[in-house]
This record gives C-alpha cells, sequence and structure tokens, in this order.
C-alpha cells in the first residue's frame, strides 16, 4: 500500500491481509496499525485532522476541494 511515492505497508515477509471489493463504497477498511501510519501522513498535510473522536475515521473542518489539493493518492 502506498500514500503519494511511499509506501505505508510492504509485504517484506510480514502479514498479508485479503482485499474485499465492495464497489458501492467510497470506503475502504484496513489494519489499525496501517490505518495509524496513513493518518500519521494525512495529518502532515492537514494538521488539523481528528482522528481522535472516532478511532476508525477522521474528519477536518475544510471543505472536500481544500482537502483535496493537499491530499496524495492511496494505492494497493
Amino acid at each position: 500500500m502506498t500514500y503519494g511515492n511511499g509506501a505505508v505497508l510492504q509485504k517484506a515477509g510480514g502479514p498479508v491481509y485479503p482485499a474485499i471489493i465492495d464497489t458501492g463504497s467510497s470506503q475502504f477498511s484496513i489494519p489499525p496499525h496501517v490505518f495509524d501510519k496513513l493518518a500519521a501522513e494525512w495529518g502532515k498535510a492537514l494538521p488539523d485532522l481528528n482522528c481522535r473522536s472516532d478511532k476508525t475515521f477522521c474528519t477536518v473542518p475544510r471543505g472536500c476541494d481544500d482537502v483535496a489539493k493537499v491530499l496524495k493518492p492511496v494505492s494497493f
């Protein structure tokens, strides 16, 4: 899994997680330790990011257009 051009999670002998493809959703599920790494990367671009109110969801008091300008793509 990558965020921008950097790896967030690499196989390298570690656990392999199965993918669940749901084409009707704009959300995805990842293991908690991967979520923590990804949220830390998002926090660098969005200092006002709130990932503490809910352990599985982040919010930011900005419009989508502003957020899209500073976040990088997530890829698998």
